[in-house]
């Protein structure tokens, strides 16, 4: 979509192939889809807070359409 910014769009396609990286662990119980490697690894993108914080202000307007 054209509303959404490229360095988002850039941070959900690092966020997924840090999937590949770190697969989600099974705990007795339940699955831990962010271990903290993941997070950790996740916060080294340049314009992190950027997107998080872009993320927090559009995502229900993101979800609606």
């Amino acid at each position: 979509r054209p509303d959404v910014p490229r360095f988002f769009v850039e941070f959900i396609v690092f966020h997924e192939m840090l999937h590949q990286l770190f697969p989600s662990p099974t705990r007795p119980g339940r699955r831990v889809h962010h271990p903290r490697a993941f997070r950790e690894r996740e916060k080294a993108w340049p314009l992190y807070e950027a997107a998080v914080r872009w993320e927090k202000q559009n995502l229900r307007v993101l979800l609606r359409r």
